[in-house]
């Protein structure tokens, strides 16, 4: 179809209230788009697509690309191996590390980027591992990074992906890169120790083996403007040849004492705090995770807003400081 039958068919569909018509018609346009390399364009067309219209200010988290992309799925159950998220977290929402901040600049960069690089025969760096403990940022910087790109996540689930039958986790995994490869997307693939684990592990048995070895050939293989970005709460588990697979390593630390406060501020910055000494908070909550410290914030904001929006007091941040340190606790003693 031309452009112009294109179009006639998008208002066809508007004048029917036809979604599906409307939404794969727009897919079509956006994939034209791409084929005369007018990706900026095309990419502000499927965030427009993909994000769900402002109901009073608000924008609920849905994904209307879901139903109109066939989306891989296994075999046997039918269980989709990925679902599509456009992002809503950017780096203003987190605080990271100077380091941390320097590697990801350097990655959107050299992404943005990319065509100069590629007329010299260069490459950006597109395959990232984030490691470091659990609460730490690693999520969250995932789609920061997709929506400083203008990238979709598609985001690999698990419980789809790993199958029981032989041979099928690695089929499972080569569907989800053919289908990343033919549009640009942030593939996440969070926990990926669960089929990233290392081959001299004794425990580990031959089909784990031959799914490790499957994602590196896959891994190899992929050569396409999609970017890859695995998270791993276990990096010591990791298989050592995948190491070297990614162009760059990103490790999450919990926060020093100076990014605690920077947090607090943060996340209390819509509320009344004069009476807060949050430095005195923040060398009490060395040590915690910045989903920990978060956790926190959030509870001090509940009780503010149940007593008729009272500013948030040493007595309440103190109190809720106390129950997290207790919680914290009780998980390390599980642990043990």
């Amino acid at each position: 179809m031309t452009t112009g039958e294109l179009l006639v068919a998008l208002f066809e569909a508007y004048r029917d209230n036809d979604n599906s018509a409307f939404l794969r018609v727009g897919m079509t346009l956006i994939e034209e788009e791409k084929a005369k390399n007018h990706y900026v364009l095309a990419n502000k067309l499927k965030k427009i697509l993909s994000s769900p219209p402002e109901i009073n200010g608000n924008r609920p988290f849905t994904n209307k690309l879901n139903k109109v992309i066939e989306l891989p799925k296994d075999k046997d159950n039918g269980t989709e191996l990925v679902k599509v998220i456009y992002p809503h977290k950017n780096f203003n929402d987190i605080v990271l590390s100077d380091e941390v901040k320097k590697q990801l600049d350097s990655v959107i960069v050299e992404y943005e980027k990319k065509e100069i690089l590629k007329a010299y025969g260069l490459t950006p760096k597109k395959k990232l591992l984030f490691c470091g403990a659990p609460g730490c940022g690693k999520t969250i910087c995932a789609e920061a990074v997709a929506n400083a790109l203008d990238l979709p996540i598609l985001y690999t689930c698990f419980d789809g992906l790993i199958s029981s039958y032989l041979g099928e986790t690695s089929s499972n995994i080569r569907k989800v890169f053919d289908f990343a490869s033919k549009n640009n997307w942030v593939l996440f693939f969070d926990e990926f120790d669960a089929i990233g684990k290392s081959r001299e592990t004794v425990e580990e048995h031959s089909e784990l083996k031959r799914v490790v070895n499957s994602f590196l050939q896959i891994l190899d293989g992929f050569i396409c403007d999609s970017l890859v970005i695995a998270a791993t709460n276990h990096e010591k588990a990791i298989d050592k040849a995948l190491w070297r697979r990614f162009d760059e390593i990103v490790m999450f630390n919990k926060p020093d004492c100076e990014q605690i406060t920077k947090l607090i501020q943060k996340k209390l910055r819509a509320f009344s705090v004069e009476c807060l000494d949050i430095n005195r908070f923040a060398k009490e909550l060395e040590g915690c995770s910045y989903a920990d410290i978060e956790r926190v914030c959030l509870s001090s904001i509940k009780n503010c807003l149940i007593n008729g929006n009272k500013p948030i007091t040493d007595e309440v941040f103190s109190e809720n400081v106390r129950m997290e340190l207790e919680r914290a606790n009780i998980i390390k003693t599980i642990g043990e």
